[in-house]
């Protein structure tokens, strides 16, 4: 892979918790950037921030 598109894991989280925040990340930025292009001065509601725990 290209070192560009890597993301550090720090020591101590596991991969499956490094893989459930980029995921979460990726949504977030696909939801304010595709489905609904959010321009400054914009409020926005963040709710269910606590989702994709390492459940499984």
């Amino acid at each position: 892979m290209p070192a560009g598109i890597l993301v550090p894991v720090p020591d101590g989280v596991s991969a499956q918790t490094a893989a459930a925040t980029i995921l979460q990340g990726v949504t977030a930025h696909y939801l304010v950037n595709s489905t609904y292009p959010v321009t400054e001065g914009e409020t926005v509601l963040v709710h269910a921030a606590a989702g994709a725990s390492d459940c499984c």
